[in-house]
């Protein structure tokens, strides 16, 4: 192999499939990069064989392939001034990558022994606004488990039908739901994209074209964005029924400004302790005082003045899931909807947006 390529191409390249690579990794060729050129386009991709991330660019060169320090080609590709021209050759069981007066030799794996992941049999498509896929993306993401023994809660809940998309996450301590419209597609059903593949995602979006198409190949999707394309196994298991959780009543609500009640949260939280984190709300009319104590240090409070149908109203929640909940709404207003005294918080924008986002409360 024999490439001639500009630093800002490559670099641009390996920046949008390097999260995909571990780095550390029982495979120690997952913790490299692969490089093929064929018919003067480069492919460069990284893989944990649960993300795989594909970027293409054209460039000048001889056919063939291998595989480089995902990393360390990365970090070098930084450091090189701007504007510099990079050769990158084989020696063997080596790359040499030159550019100027630099000159880097990395040690490197057969490219036949790189794992891809292999999907096959297309059962369905559908396109979506990269801007739409994005805001949905945004809104939830927040609200997705980690590592939860609850393995189907660690990802993003998926549901395409009659021309709308719905995405879900949930942690067990609060729910977020968005719903977008897709432009075309002939795919119906749902899927549950794990917590990884939705963050990738959601960094090839910041650069991709106006519009990507999402595959559905079996147990994976495969994401196609410009130049980039992206396939993500899915998570195998059942997403509870998260519609059963959400009040399909409320009985009193209330309605504040976002950024008011945002810096109020804020400034009584820092007498929260660290282990309850617990923000209460007292409502009475258009007067929400919310308190906060630490039998350690000592008690805070703050008032605003809200739009309100609560009389007498007294409940707790952690104040960190009420905050991210409030952000991701994304309105100037805020509303906050209650089926029962004490229960969970429905929480919504009041540019009715699409997305509701729900916090379950603490025991006062």
């Amino acid at each position: 192999m024999n490439l001639y390529v500009t630093r800002e191409s490559l670099l641009d390249a390996i920046s949008h499939v390097v999260g995909a690579v571990e780095k550390r990794s029982t495979l120690p060729i997952l913790e490299n990069l692969k490089l093929e050129v064929k018919d003067g386009v480069l492919s460069v991709t990284g893989s944990d064989l649960e993300v795989q991330m594909t970027s293409t660019l054209d460039v000048e060169g001889e056919p063939g392939a291998i595989t480089v320090p995902a990393y360390k080609l990365f970090s070098i590709c930084k450091a090189l001034p701007d504007g510099a021209q990079v050769r990158l050759s084989t020696d063997g069981s080596y790359v040499i990558l030159v550019a100027g007066k630099s000159q880097f030799k990395l040690a490197s794996l057969p490219a036949a022994d790189y794992p891809l992941l292999k999907a096959e049999g297309l059962d369905g498509t559908f396109t979506v606004e990269t801007q739409t896929m994005a805001d949905l993306l945004s809104s939830i993401s927040y609200a997705m488990a980690k590592s939860d023994v609850r393995y189907y809660l660690n990802g993003a809940y998926f549901e395409v039908a009659d021309g709308s998309i719905n995405i879900v996450a949930t942690d067990g301590h609060r729910l977020a739901v968005k719903k977008g419209n897709i432009t075309s597609g002939d795919f119906s059903g749902n899927f549950i994209v794990p917590h990884k593949g939705v963050l990738e995602l959601q960094k090839i979006l910041r650069d991709a074209p106006e519009m990507i198409a999402v595959h559905f190949v079996k147990n994976y999707i495969q994401v196609e964005a410009g130049r980039t394309f992206v396939s993500i196994k899915l998570i195998d298991g059942t997403f509870p029924n998260y519609r059963a959780i959400i009040p399909s009543d409320s009985q009193d609500e209330m309605v504040a400004d976002s950024g008011e009640l945002i810096s109020a949260v804020r400034r009584v939280a820092l007498l929260s302790t660290d282990i309850m984190k617990q923000v209460v709300f007292n409502l009475d009319g258009d007067k929400l005082t919310l308190e906060s104590s630490n039998s350690d240090v000592g008690e805070s409070s703050d008032v605003l003045d809200v739009q309100s149908s609560v009389k007498d109203g007294r409940m707790a929640y952690r104040f960190d899931l009420l905050l991210e909940a409030i952000i991701h709404q994304g309105g100037e207003k805020v509303r906050f909807s209650w089926a029962e005294k004490n229960g969970s918080a429905v929480i919504t924008s009041c540019d009715d947006d699409g997305g509701l986002h729900l916090v379950a409360p603490l025991r006062l």
